[in-house]
């Protein structure tokens, strides 16, 4: 099964580096890899955040913090492929599907989000299924982190995630998966599921439908 993993920045790295989590992963990627083809895109989370807060107080144009954002990413997915036997960090799109090792990669061009990235790299891979972890575990009918109240969603189509993260977006939320990604998604009847940490320390059991996050399609 060809498989494109998006990690979550915040996931690997929620305040400091999280050595467990890192390990768990490193172990999940190598065990997944012996059965499936594997693409990994690691976002920059809340190190990316971080300095592009800074950097916005400075009048810095839109480019710039992008690439903030965009390095951080790539600071990540280094990390990722430095743990990883026989893992290649790839720039973009074109290099990780002619890589010769694991290829993992973060934001490649300004303006693009790193589920964009996985999107894309899920629609020209040709790949059966696309799983994202995010510190969250999944997508909820509000912000979990704001309101007590907002409750997981198991399950949801396409059409329905391309609502969701379009009324997200206007509503100046980070949304679980951008709008941008969200089309390529539905456009190309792409199998997606939304996971937490707990979920992706077994990520064969999510390949075959079983965990606790949502499933988009």
């Amino acid at each position: 099964m060809k498989v494109v993993l998006r990690i979550g920045g915040s996931v690997l790295v929620p305040s400091e580096i999280d050595e467990g989590v890192l390990a768990a992963l490193v172990a999940q990627v190598e065990k997944a890899r012996s059965v499936h083809s594997l693409f990994l895109v690691v976002g920059g989370g809340r190190t990316a955040r971080r300095y592009i807060t800074a950097a916005r107080t400075y009048n810095t144009t839109d480019e710039v913090l992008d690439t903030l954002g965009i390095l951080s990413s790539q600071l990540n997915a280094l990390l990722l492929a430095t743990c990883i036997g026989g893992a290649e960090l790839v720039r973009d799109i074109h290099e990780a599907i002619h890589a010769r090792g694991l290829p993992i990669l973060g934001g490649t061009t300004p303006g693009q989000t790193t589920d964009t990235v996985a999107a894309l790299l899920a629609e020209v891979v040709n790949a059966e299924i696309m799983v994202k972890v995010t510190h969250v575990g999944g997508i909820f009918t509000a912000d979990p982190a704001r309101d007590p109240g907002a409750k997981k969603i198991s399950k949801m189509s396409f059409s329905q995630l391309e609502s969701f993260s379009r009324e997200e977006f206007k509503a100046g939320i980070s949304s679980v998966i951008d709008p941008v990604a969200a089309a390529i998604i539905s456009q190309n009847n792409l199998k997606t599921v939304v996971i937490g940490v707990e979920d992706m320390k077994d990520l064969e059991k999510v390949l075959t439908g079983d965990h606790s996050g949502t499933i988009v399609g």
